[in-house]
């Protein structure tokens, strides 16, 4: 059980550096990686012994954060017909902090700022996961930050994880399919400043996946502007991007980038 003192301690220490190195000395004898993550209020650390995953928080903005994300996993995994507590190992909600545990997925990350030409198999593969998991109605719950970085490929299957934003009103169905291809360019983008002629093609041919999806046109015509408007006015992701705001790449990819994404978009027949 976490150290009371320790929590108390490090509650005016809300720097994620600084918490996450006061709670790797205080529990110097277990083995424990710190996982850096975006400025949210929320710490993750890597227990090697257990091989389990703990986000924890001293916040209510980050409580609530980690409820959602348990709230999330719980319902991807009844998606999936999985027994959750392959998953879950542990969550508890205190007055003063909470935490979840969960279990060491099997799989590899992808690196996201990856050419698409590079990444475009398992941005395909995620799509057809999205049909499988996300039932086909006007509106529906979401993912809300559905890129390759939070998502795990085994030789077999695949694993969403980090369902932060899953307490979001509902939003399109084809919200975080779109959200995931535009990211497959975007974020590449604003990592090395090209997007090829082969990757502009690669992402027309997803582009036209999402078509065949009977996803909203609204989303598809102007994605960018649809996922700021979205983020601005949804409660829970606007909250967010207070705090951080390169948690949503839609709201720094470059204004002439959008441009020409929307251009190519508009030489696809609808």
């Amino acid at each position: 059980m976490l150290n009371k003192f320790f929590f108390n301690y490090i509650k005016k220490k809300k720097h994620e550096k600084t918490v996450n190195n006061l709670y790797k000395k205080k529990f110097k004898n277990e083995k424990i990686k710190v996982v850096y993550t975006h400025k949210n209020n929320v710490f993750v650390i890597f227990k090697k012994k257990k091989k389990i995953f703990r986000k924890f928080s001293l916040s209510k903005f980050g409580e609530k954060k980690i409820s959602s994300d348990f709230k999330g996993l719980k319902w991807y995994c009844s998606r999936r017909k999985l027994d959750s507590n392959k998953v879950i190992y542990n969550y508890k909600k205190y007055k003063e902090y909470s935490f979840l545990d969960t279990n060491l997925i099997k799989g590899k990350k992808i690196k996201s700022w990856l050419p698409l030409k590079r990444n475009y198999s398992y941005i395909k593969k995620s799509l057809n996961h999205y049909k499988y998991i996300f039932p086909l109605k006007k509106k529906s719950k979401i993912h809300g930050d559905l890129t390759l970085d939070n998502i795990f490929f085994g030789k077999k299957d695949i694993f969403f994880i980090d369902w932060e934003f899953f307490n979001c009103k509902k939003k399109i169905w084809g919200y975080d399919a779109v959200y995931l291809v535009l990211s497959s360019i975007s974020i590449p983008f604003l990592a090395n400043k090209s997007f090829s002629n082969q990757d502009k093609d690669l992402f027309l041919k997803l582009w036209k996946i999402l078509m065949k999806m009977r996803i909203d046109k609204k989303i598809l015509i102007d994605p960018f502007k649809y996922f700021i408007k979205s983020i601005y006015s949804d409660t829970i992701l606007n909250n967010s991007r207070a705090i951080s705001k390169k948690k949503f790449f839609p709201l720094i990819t470059p204004k002439k980038f959008q441009n020409e994404i929307v251009n190519l978009i508009g030489t696809l027949k609808s």
